[in-house]
């Protein structure tokens, strides 16, 4: 199984997985990784211990090697990537694109190791998602309504360009780019099949 890191992600505070983790939160750049780790932080007290921002697909592995709760974060591929380019135009598009499908490939190979939580069910009802991973693992994490109050009490420890914001999220349209379309097409055809997954356990929860 081959597994790298995205070398270009934006650096973040990393954590890395171990025995003693409580919860290790993944996902590619600009899937809600901040909010989620945020809100999930002030609801355990920050008390939990939380590895993250690798945006590596090792790091997923390595947790389910150890047994430890996962969360993945999904977002559909254009729309990261996109965000992503809003935050660091340099970046290749292309290039950005095979590293969202290779990290996804991994994941769907584990998948039943894991939760897996959409953007919008992690930006919408991240109580949900919560419960989720408690109903998995057999966890009693704590968790509240994703309302207007915890919105402005987790966003205003968070940089601007992490926070969630519905304006920016409708001028992602607008970014022009040219991907590869067969690699978006096979790209979004594994985005739809581990979002399904994620809305299969949604409902059976």
């Amino acid at each position: 199984m081959k597994v790298q890191g995205l070398r270009h992600a934006p650096s973040g505070r990393k954590t890395l997985v171990s025995a003693k983790t409580d919860l290790l939160i993944e996902g590619f750049p600009r899937s809600a990784n901040g909010w989620s780790i945020r809100v999930f932080d002030h609801w355990q007290s920050g008390t939990a211990r939380i590895a993250r921002h690798e945006h590596s697909e090792a790091h997923v592995v390595a947790g389910c090697r150890l047994g430890v709760p996962v969360l993945v974060l999904l977002r559909e591929p254009g729309d990261a990537i996109r965000s992503f380019l809003q935050r660091d135009p340099d970046i290749d598009p292309d290039r950005a694109l095979r590293r969202w499908t290779r990290f996804y490939r991994v994941v769907e190979q584990v998948a039943d190791d894991v939760v897996i939580a959409t953007f919008e069910q992690t930006t919408g009802d991240f109580g949900r998602v919560v419960q989720r991973l408690n109903a998995r693992f057999g966890t009693a994490f704590h968790h509240g309504p994703t309302d207007e109050a915890l919105f402005r009490l987790v966003t205003g420890a968070m940089s601007r360009s992490s926070m969630p914001d519905p304006e920016r999220r409708k001028g992602l349209a607008a970014i022009a780019v040219d991907f590869d379309p067969r690699r978006l097409a096979v790209a979004r055809s594994l985005y739809e099949r581990l979002a399904a997954m994620a809305l299969a356990t949604e409902t059976t929860r």
